[in-house]
């Protein structure tokens, strides 16, 4: 009966889906399934247990044949649950991480008035199209305080393909020129030595 059902169902999987991605994405899905149930339910472990499951009865009765096997199916269970669960969060991982789903499609600066949008962006390292989950938020963070500009910056994923940057400037406390009247340099609160500032043109 379970070899006619099963070529029922190829049948019908041929039928609607023919041969493409489709079909074969459904045999990778079930591979792993298929696996472990010749292992535990048709294989080794079933020809192994079955002797010993008669010897036990003949020997403990049935009572205790009952309680071994609510054991033996326990354990099973909760195995093959942690298998499914590990290797199905790892391939849901990959594909999470690749997905042009969670592609990077827009970029949101804001807080900033010295420093602009395509510098912070820039030193960021953020290009549009690369992956949003992948990306590693706290690399971007300290790449982008090292701006003379910045004191402290937060980048924020949202889902499905958007980032935000929220940035804290330091404050300028005062103008100071070299000598070239149309020259000056705003000098920042902290000490921040004034070339590293960004230049302001003025009287």
């Amino acid at each position: 009966l379970s070899r006619i059902l099963g070529f029922v169902r190829d049948f019908f999987i041929a039928r609607a889906f023919g041969a493409g991605m489709a079909t074969d994405a459904f045999f990778v899905a079930f591979r792993l399934p298929n696996l472990l149930r010749r292992m535990f339910a048709e294989g080794a472990f079933s020809q192994a247990f079955v002797p010993i499951l008669g010897e036990y009865r003949n020997r403990r009765g049935t009572d205790d044949t009952r309680t071994l096997i609510d054991h033996v199916a326990t354990l099973l269970a909760l195995v093959v649950a942690f298998v499914a669960i590990f290797f199905g969060a790892n391939e849901g991982w990959k594909w999470a991480t690749t997905s042009p789903t969670f592609s990077l499609r827009d970029v949101q600066v804001s807080g900033q008035a010295e420093a602009t949008d395509v510098e912070l962006v820039r030193l960021g390292g953020i290009l549009l199209g690369q992956n949003l989950i992948s990306m590693d938020v706290k690399s971007i963070e300290r790449s982008i305080a090292t701006h003379p500009w910045v004191k402290s910056v937060r980048v924020t994923r949202h889902l499905p393909s958007r980032l935000t940057i929220e940035v804290e400037e330091h404050r300028a406390v005062a103008l100071l020129s070299l000598g070239k009247p149309d020259e000056r340099f705003k000098l920042v609160a902290g000490g921040r030595n004034p070339d590293a500032a960004d230049r302001h043109a003025g009287p």
